[in-house]
């Protein structure tokens, strides 16, 4: 007989962040990109109360906004701040990414997160965090 557990997803997994043109990312050191030091998030999965909560709270703002204004419709300001609320809570933590402002924390996420400009970033957190392939035992590759 087997069992179902070895099917179970893992908590969390680390996104190496690609830039724009599609390139791994890196902290600078003198101004130059230093490979030992990856940028990099580390997600929680779709099997993790955290996803689940960022979920819920996605659709029942979705729920309020319809009930408020009797559509679905949204602003492009409404979906950026709709996908930095969901991947902040899906957000465990960040590695060797600075911010410009001396941000930490919520703020920091906040800062790359709703950034337009950052916006590639923010994408491959959201379809990183929702696949499930990326949680599955021995998938987390640091």
């Amino acid at each position: 007989m087997s069992s179902l557990t070895k099917h179970e997803l893992i908590d969390v997994a680390i996104l190496h962040l690609r830039d724009g043109n599609d390139e791994l990312m890196y902290s600078e050191t003198n101004g130059e990109p230093d490979t030992t030091k990856p940028m990099r998030i580390v997600l929680y999965g779709p099997g993790t109360k955290q996803f689940a909560k960022a979920t819920a709270e996605r659709q029942n703002k979705a729920l309020a906004r319809y009930q408020r204004k009797g559509q679905m419709k949204m602003t492009a300001a409404e979906i950026t701040e709709e996908r930095t609320d969901f991947l902040i809570t899906v957000t465990k933590d960040v590695e060797n990414i600075d911010s410009d402002q001396d941000s930490t924390g919520e703020d920091l996420l906040r800062e790359i997160y709703g950034n337009p400009k950052l916006s590639h970033i923010a994408e491959q957190a959201e379809t990183f965090a929702r696949n499930t392939a990326n949680f599955t035992p021995g998938s987390a590759k640091p």
